[in-house]
């Protein structure tokens, strides 16, 4: 696998082996009062790149766009990126940065010195995008893609969905298609509920 985004506690050499968990979504919530974005989980997932360097200096950008287009904010650039070898061994001293944000894209740029050529992996941890107390998007699903120019196959996406809407897909049913339980106390038989599905059923 080329790239991936996976969870934040991901090692590199599960990434490496193919054995990470893809995250496909990070979930946003709404303050009721305001109609407004709250907060964003998880707000740090990575995106993994598989790149083949030189013996030497090496730089690496890793650009991000919004290809939905109902949103502007974009995903940051965390503490703790890093670059391993071949074999899941860091100790390199990457030097991450980020691109100013244009028209809902933006980059980020790595650099590193290789003591010899061959396969390095690129764990680049995001932040939560600014979204708090903003308008949430119209459609409420918002897409970013993840990819370096100069590796190919290297795009990996990840939506930004609401967290009421997703909840609504796994429970599809509303309190009024819920069924409600009707209980009454049986005067007759001490300590005994009866119980039916609808009030027309139940004895009063």
């Amino acid at each position: 696998m080329t790239s991936q985004i996976t969870s934040a506690t991901t090692s590199c050499s599960q990434f490496s082996a193919g054995t990470a968990a893809t995250i496909a979504s990070a979930q946003y919530t709404v303050k009721a009062r305001t109609g407004t974005i709250n907060s964003v989980t998880p707000s740090g997932p990575i995106y993994w790149i598989r790149v083949t360097a030189t013996v030497g200096s090496n730089h690496f950008d890793i650009g991000q766009s919004i290809t939905t287009g109902n949103f502007t904010s974009l995903w940051g650039l965390a503490k703790g990126s890093n670059v391993f070898n071949t074999n899941c061994v860091d100790r390199l001293k990457p030097v991450f940065a980020q691109s100013p944000s244009s028209g809902g894209t933006n980059s980020f740029g790595v650099n590193w010195t290789a003591p010899i050529a061959g396969t390095y992996f690129i764990m680049l941890k995001l932040a939560a995008p600014n979204v708090r107390n903003l308008p949430v998007p119209n459609p409420p699903t918002v897409h970013y893609d993840f990819s370096s120019a100069t590796v190919p196959n290297s795009t990996s996406g990840l939506d930004l969905v609401n967290q009421s809407g997703l909840l609504a897909e796994l429970y599809p049913l509303t309190m009024s298609d819920r069924p409600i339980l009707y209980l009454w106390f049986d005067g007759e038989v001490p300590g005994f509920w009866n119980v039916a599905r609808k009030e027309t059923d139940a004895i009063y």
